[in-house]
């Protein structure tokens, strides 16, 4: 009996550790800064290190003269250009009237039309094994993305369709997109495609 007790025990701790390195995996994953710059709605630039915080919407800068972590938001910042291992640009856009702005991402930019995405985390659980017959659960990271258009450098964005039908409906008035996408495979289908043949051949005539 004492042996089967010190064998749960030790499960016990060893689960206990493995949940833990995990959990500070994750911390450290959400926390990691990267090279960027900073383009105020003053016209000024700040460069330094910057981490997005699409979660609560802010930007938390430092650089190498200060160890301080500044949080900027929209009413701060219009741009970041990221410069390091993140080569993205991001920008802050009106998805709601009359609510703040959001971070977005810059995919295509073009003169009469951007086309951006909201790359919003969100949680799903999902299970591991551990030993024999003893599972547990733990959170994984997911990105889901969400698409929008600015047109003309508008501070306003409008959602759009992820479905290939319901995108060649709002975008009928381009002849190249339709025949191409008008009998495509579905798997093979991709927003970002899409977009950028619209773009590139439509956008600015329209």
């Amino acid at each position: 009996m004492g042996n089967i007790i010190m064998k749960l025990k030790s499960k016990s701790i060893i689960l206990f550790f493995v949940l833990s390195l995990m959990t500070l995996h994750l911390t450290a994953q959400s926390d990691i800064f990267d090279d960027g710059i900073l383009v105020l709605r003053t016209g000024d630039s700040l460069m330094g290190q910057v981490k997005l915080s699409t979660k609560i919407n802010k930007i938390i800068f430092t650089n190498n003269n200060s160890k301080k972590k500044l949080k900027f938001d929209s009413r701060k910042v219009k741009k970041v250009i990221m410069t390091g291992y993140d080569t993205n640009s991001y920008i802050y856009k009106i998805v709601e009237a009359g609510q703040e702005p959001k971070l977005l991402q810059e995919v295509i930019i073009n003169d009469s039309i951007t086309l951006l995405k909201d790359t919003s985390s969100y949680l799903k659980s999902s299970t591991v094994t551990y030993g024999i017959g003893q599972t547990t659960s733990i959170i994984e990271r997911k990105l889901k993305a969400v698409w929008y258009i600015s047109k003309q450098n508008s501070d306003f964005v409008e959602s759009i369709p992820t479905e290939r039908k319901e995108l060649l409906k709002r975008f009928n008035d381009c002849q190249d997109v339709m025949l191409k996408y008008r009998d495509y495979n579905e798997e093979k289908f991709f927003v970002i495609e899409f977009m950028r043949l619209y773009i590139e051949n439509c956008a600015s005539k329209n």
